[in-house]
């Protein structure tokens, strides 16, 4: 099965899927992140109306799980840790020069009442291109007296993939024969330890200063260095990764149900439960009854999944000053307008891929001597 997966330049319906996780994040970003109780303000002209998209947010871990799965397919096929991170940075880098200069560009144009005022800092276009948690370029940058943030507040689940990626391709570069064994407890563990923690703050158990002191510090670089936070979405994919390749064990079986039940039960609300349950059965009709998901496979939905990298670095500052600018001119149908932007990226972003973004990482493979970025 492997031998079959190395030959194939990409799963389809990974593009689907990734179509699914846009259209959420668009979604929760156009109808619900703006607005209030989530913002203490309102850019929308409809206001708080549309409540049905609140839990889009969580196509962000959704893309998680789809990175799990893609990495554990791509360092199969990668033969060093120096190639691996060379696709990586090809893959990234360009996207995210050319959506940054855009974003900062468009806003600082349009934003006139400076309502997202950190993405017309020059510095913070300078951290995006990093792909650092800004807290890290502060602490370096502290002499001088630097405050940075991310240009885009949608930025921030750039730098728990990076760490990911760095995770997962060290654990696989060290043994490939023992990753997944070894991700799996590493990653289980982490999310255990890191949970404790939180609860340990928020339940406010410890009463001895000293240990309050360690705590606290404990948390503030968990803060930063947040992988443990986020970690069984990526370990979600590589698990199905493992089932896709035909490598069902009791291990794969056993991490997957512990996985499963921390994340169901770390949730507060049955609406996130029931969306999270709803991508884990995804993922299994993927894997075991593919064709029940053909109708998923139009080319709409793929290629719209294929640039949803470009759409998602730049749509949420972007779009939703167009829709405070120009929603309210649709007067009754205003609700409509984001549908219109919707559109528009993810043209502007095809356009996008295809005439700049490929030509570039083509050039980039050539001269960096790379076969196909995944």
């Amino acid at each position: 099965m492997i031998d079959h997966l190395e030959s194939d330049k990409r799963i389809q319906i990974l593009d689907s899927f990734r179509f699914l996780a846009i259209l959420g994040v668009l979604l929760y970003h156009y109808y619900s992140r703006w607005t209030t109780p989530i913002a203490p303000f309102n850019l929308y002209p409809y206001g708080n109306e549309v409540k049905i998209f609140r839990y889009g947010y969580l196509g962000v871990e959704f893309f998680f799980i789809i990175s799990g799965f893609v990495i554990a397919f791509t360092l199969h096929g990668n033969s060093s840790l120096i190639k691996f991170w060379k696709k990586r940075w090809i893959r990234l880098f360009p996207a995210m020069l050319i959506c940054s200069l855009i974003t900062y560009t468009t806003v600082s144009i349009l934003d006139t009442d400076k309502v997202f005022y950190r993405s017309q800092v020059p510095g913070n276009l300078l951290v995006s291109l990093t792909f650092l948690h800004p807290s890290i370029i502060n602490a370096v940058l502290k002499p001088i007296h630097v405050q940075l943030s991310y240009l885009n507040g949608s930025y921030w689940s750039l730098w728990p993939e990076i760490q990911f990626y760095l995770l997962a391709s060290l654990i696989y570069f060290a043994d490939p024969k023992k990753f997944f064994s070894r991700f799996l407890w590493i990653a289980l563990i982490l999310f255990l330890i890191c949970k404790s923690l939180y609860l340990l703050k928020e339940n406010d158990i410890i009463h001895l200063h000293a240990i309050k002191i360690v705590l606290y510090k404990g948390l503030k670089f968990l803060d930063i260095f947040n992988l443990g936070t986020h970690i069984l979405w990526f370990l979600f994919g590589v698990i199905f990764f493992q089932l896709y390749s035909k490598r069902t064990t009791r291990l794969s079986l056993i991490g997957l149900t512990c996985a499963t039940l921390f994340q169901f039960f770390n949730f507060e609300n049955w609406e996130a439960q029931l969306s999270f349950m709803m991508m884990m059965i995804l993922f299994l009709i993927f894997i075991y009854f593919p064709k029940y998901l053909r109708f998923l496979q139009y080319k709409l939905f793929t290629h719209v999944g294929l640039v949803s990298y470009s759409i998602y670095l730049i749509h949420e500052n972007i779009g939703v000053l167009l829709i405070n600018k120009y929603g309210g001119s649709f007067g009754p149908y205003s609700q409509l307008f984001p549908m219109i932007i919707l559109a528009g990226l993810s043209i502007f972003a095809l356009i996008l891929f295809y005439y700049v973004e490929k030509p570039v990482m083509n050039y980039l493979k050539r001269k960096l001597k790379i076969n196909e970025v995944r």
